[in-house]
């Protein structure tokens, strides 16, 4: 059993989930980056579901652009407070090689 069927299983998916499906080439073009096949899986099963009221996943998909957009704006602003604070952004950014992606 993976910690996907262990999730539907304690938290079943929406039936119709929100904002579930698109075209993830479109999206990973988008950003310069394969997203992870567990994130995919996640997304397709749950869309902008709201986990306990607060954690969505970030589907780029439906009515508004969950992921792609503020993770770009995210980036920039976080690259400018690690260039001013670099000993609080120990971790590389996107696109650096292991960079890390909002």
């Amino acid at each position: 059993m993976t910690a996907f069927d262990d999730l539907t299983r304690l938290i079943p998916p929406p039936s119709q989930p929100l904002w579930a499906h698109g075209d993830w080439d479109e999206v990973e073009a988008a950003l310069g980056v394969g997203l992870p096949s567990d994130f995919k899986q996640l997304v397709g099963a749950y869309g902008a579901y709201h986990f306990a009221e607060f954690l969505t996943p970030l589907t780029p998909f439906g009515g508004r652009d969950l992921l792609v957009g503020p993770a770009k704006r995210l980036l920039g602003q976080e690259r400018n407070f690690r260039e001013s604070n670099p000993e609080a952004c120990p971790y590389p950014f996107y696109p650096e090689p292991g960079g890390l992606l909002p």
